[in-house]
């Protein structure tokens, strides 16, 4: 099979496994640009159906075929995923079929579950469209399908379990 890598930075790369049988105990698996991070590694998904999922701190989220991303060599950096402005990064990116919720959490303490199949696919390298208003960045975003809980952090340093399912959709 293959892997799929996001960045930070909005990358994205396809690698076959098999790049990865190297007998030296420590090599590289991708070449990332200056500054940038990796944020996520999966099987790649080869359901015609699947895309992919990335959702910015400013807000943004993208729903991007994954149809043109190139098999890549290990020692690549990959493709643009996503358009980000400048000081943007992305903060969650995965394969998704466009059911079930994307749960949202901003730094002003709101958190909601937006329905994913609001975000229709486009080409990937774009920027997407809006998730949360422009006046809060988010901290936290998942890709639900099955329920599960989630742990916030309050102001007085308490913590509080939140069912997903209890999270209201916007």
């Amino acid at each position: 099979g293959e892997l799929l890598f996001f960045t930070v930075q909005g990358t994205v790369k396809r690698t076959e496994w098999a790049e990865y049988s190297v007998a030296r105990p420590v090599f590289p698996a991708i070449k990332l640009k200056t500054g940038d991070e990796l944020l996520n590694v999966e099987q790649y998904d080869p359901d015609i159906q699947s895309t992919m999922c990335f959702v910015s701190k400013e807000g943004i989220c993208l729903n991007a075929d994954k149809d043109d991303i190139p098999v890549q060599g290990r020692v690549t950096a990959g493709v643009r995923g996503m358009l980000l402005n400048d000081g943007d990064e992305v903060i969650f990116a995965t394969q998704f079929y466009g059911e079930g919720e994307i749960i949202i959490l901003s730094d002003q303490g709101y958190i909601k579950r937006v329905v994913s199949s609001l975000f229709n696919p486009m080409g990937r390298g774009r920027k997407g469209m809006m998730i949360v208003d422009n006046k809060s960045k988010v901290i936290f975003a998942d890709y639900v399908t099955l329920p599960y809980k989630v742990a916030i952090l309050r102001s007085d340093n308490s913590v509080e379990e939140i069912d997903t399912e209890n999270i209201s959709i916007e």
